[in-house]
């Protein structure tokens, strides 16, 4: 109460005195007339550096000296507001993770020392005169706003300061033409959301409402969506065993749009059920029409196809695609299905069911981006997944350090004890390669061994292996 009291003073008296000079300098001017004018003068400097100086501090973090979220909200209200219809601009949501229990493990104030950090690295994210705003806007949530950059260039600029600060999970979206402040915050929050529910530390791309259901049944009419096949080697010959089917859309005015874009928006519009469908029928299609050459013995080149928990979730997935295996003629083994560890557990009874009853049936699981998710050891060790696919980032540290790994050989030693075999995402050197067959992982894909091809274009690919494969023996 007295400290704002003491600090509006020198100003009310300050102010006071140039009144009073301008009192003295104006003829006829009495001095009855002074003394009732000095006072009100003082009063009123005085209450007018009060409410300022509370207005300015209703809208700052304490701890930070950023703006807080009041602030923040009203600042992107007057940007949306004024924004031109063909200028861009990007909000950030970044929430650090797991700092609860920063805070309690490592006291207090090495948690707010984490805090200032944070925002010192979140100041420089733009230049001098990029007119960004950065703003503390609950506990341990950051939000920035970026005028002039796509959502793409604000998450390249956001993960370059991943290596300097506490592990943080960001949500971004980039305004659209007519979007109220509203939506655009309400969408950020769902980028967030869905950054944090796929295992912390990662980044989601909220890239607007075109993703409805209704739009994406209209964009499968329409061609806009296809598949590309990236091969699937076998680490001892160095040969394609199979080849993972990925999804591409190419939108008639977005252009082409990433899977990590457009995936959790289908899932969030309901859209991801009826665009499942489409992927795995065309992509037994596609398979069956395959006649790649295999090894006397070797189970048949397969192919294999993402699935969603919601799609996982449904009691009449399995009677779906085996009927559908079925119908193409496609042999037993030549379809797999990878289900990501977060959406695991899912829905854990049907999508338990689901792949049992896959399984039984001669149709491999497959738990992709092992290692990033959350999935309980006594179910993983219940269900006892076919194949375990060991994350890119994981892989990517092979052969950057003397102690090469070490979660890469502690799954490889988890999937030994639960007889599943290992798929390494992302190989891209033979350093690589090697390590991970010295370390007994047998299967491997990555652009060492292809890009993501068209379908037509994988039998040259395959071929292009085998070549590599007797060169090398």
């Amino acid at each position: 109460m007295f400290l704002p009291i003491m600090q509006s003073l020198p100003f009310a008296v300050g102010g006071t005195g140039l009144v009073v000079v301008a009192l003295f300098v104006h003829p006829g001017m009495r001095g009855i007339d002074l003394l009732l004018i000095i006072p009100a003068a003082i009063i009123a400097n005085f209450g007018l550096h009060w409410l300022v100086t509370s207005a300015l501090k209703s809208e700052t973090d304490d701890l930070t000296r950023l703006g807080n979220r009041i602030f923040f909200e009203r600042i992107l209200n007057d940007h949306v507001r004024n924004a031109r219809a063909d200028s861009v601009g990007t909000v950030v949501l970044m929430d650090l993770d797991h700092f609860t229990v920063t805070n309690e493990v490592r006291q207090r104030v090495n948690g707010d020392r984490v805090l200032i950090e944070f925002a010192a690295h979140c100041v420089q994210l733009g230049g001098p005169d990029s007119g960004m705003v950065v703003a503390r806007t609950s506990g341990d949530e950051f939000a920035v706003l970026l005028p002039g950059l796509a959502a793409l260039e604000a998450e390249a600029a956001v993960q370059r300061m991943r290596a300097d600060v506490h592990g943080f999970s960001e949500g971004i979206a980039s305004h659209e033409p007519g979007e109220s402040a509203s939506g655009l915050r309400t969408r950020v929050t769902e980028a967030l959301s869905s950054a944090k529910r796929s295992g912390r530390g990662t980044s989601r791309i909220h890239g607007g409402h075109y993703a409805t259901a209704t739009a994406v049944g209209q964009a499968i009419a329409n061609g806009e969506f296809n598949l590309v096949f990236q091969p699937i080697v076998d680490l001892r010959t160095r040969r394609a065993v199979g080849a993972e089917a990925l999804l591409r859309w190419t939108h008639p005015t977005r252009g082409a749009i990433s899977p990590v874009e457009f995936i959790p928006l289908c899932e969030a519009s309901g859209a991801m059920p009826r665009l499942g469908d489409w992927i795995v029928q065309t992509a037994v299609s596609i398979a069956s029409s395959w006649n790649m050459p295999v090894d006397p013995g070797s189970p048949p080149f397969y192919v294999s196809v993402n699935a969603s928990g919601i799609e996982l979730g449904d009691p009449h997935y399995a009677d779906r695609l085996l009927a559908l295996c079925d119908s193409a003629s496609l042999p037993i083994g030549a379809l797999k299905i990878e289900l990501t560890e977060s959406d695991y557990v899912v829905e854990y009874g049907a999508v338990h069911a689901n792949m049992a009853q896959l399984q039984t049936s001669g149709i491999p699981i497959m738990i992709d981006d092992f290692g990033t998710g959350s999935s309980n050891l006594e179910r993983l060790s219940e269900v006892r997944a076919n194949v375990l696919k060991i994350d890119r980032r994981f892989i990517s540290g092979i052969g950057c350090a003397a102690d090469d790994a070490p979660l890469v050989q502690s799954i490889l030693g988890l999937a030994r004890g639960l007889a599943s075999s290992v798929i390494a995402e992302g190989v891209e050197t033979d350093v690589q390669a090697d390590w991970l067959d010295e370390h007994e992982c047998r299967f491997a894909q990555g652009y060492l061994f292809s890009r993501p091809v068209a379908s037509a274009d994988l039998a040259a690919v395959c071929a292009g292996l085998r070549s590599r494969s007797r060169a090398r023996t």
